[in-house]
């Protein structure tokens, strides 16, 4: 999969921007199989949804008590 222009170096600057003085230049890569991409989307709904539900959860159970 191919993003961008695919430089490492301005994908490093960009996430140094954003996370300051996080050094990521060890955990970028800028050549990604489709397969890896596809499960990388499927675990972030995955985690999203668990998350969630965990949210409701302690939500409803909160609710639940009289104050």
């Amino acid at each position: 999969m191919h993003f961008g222009n695919g430089n490492h170096s301005s994908t490093v600057k960009f996430f140094k921007n954003i996370l300051d003085v996080i050094d990521t230049t060890s955990i970028i890569r800028t050549n990604v199989p489709f397969w890896e991409a596809c499960m990388g989307i499927v675990e972030v709904f995955i985690i999203g949804w668990l998350v969630g539900a965990c949210i409701a959860a302690i939500y409803n159970i909160s609710s639940k008590t009289k104050l």
